[in-house]
């Protein structure tokens, strides 16, 4: 599912919480591991992921080239097996 879509300048450092409340929905189950994808991965965005609780992942998010758009694709593995993958397009764009 497409979470969100963000516009950042090339030169900004910036986090972005995907929080997973409501997919839990009351069970006693929690995050365990997270990894992301950039696609297209051509090396101009840095995108790293971590565990930021037992309920939310928190994104950092760096570089791009202006005007272009990245996908970026968060599975997060839960404690229960479960397996949640979703989606944040990321726009660059130098606002002048």
């Amino acid at each position: 599912m497409i979470l969100d879509t963000i516009i950042q300048q090339p030169a900004e450092i910036l986090d972005y919480d995907v929080t997973y409340h409501k997919f839990f929905a009351g069970e006693d189950d929690s995050v365990a591991s997270v990894i992301n994808l950039i696609i297209p991965n051509t090396g101009t965005l840095a995108v790293s992921t971590q565990k930021a609780s037992d309920t939310s992942v928190k994104l950092w998010v760096q570089g791009g080239l202006d005007g272009e758009e990245y996908t970026v694709e968060i599975t997060a593995t839960m404690t229960s097996g479960r397996v949640k993958q979703d989606e944040v397009i990321v726009v660059i764009q130098e606002i002048q």
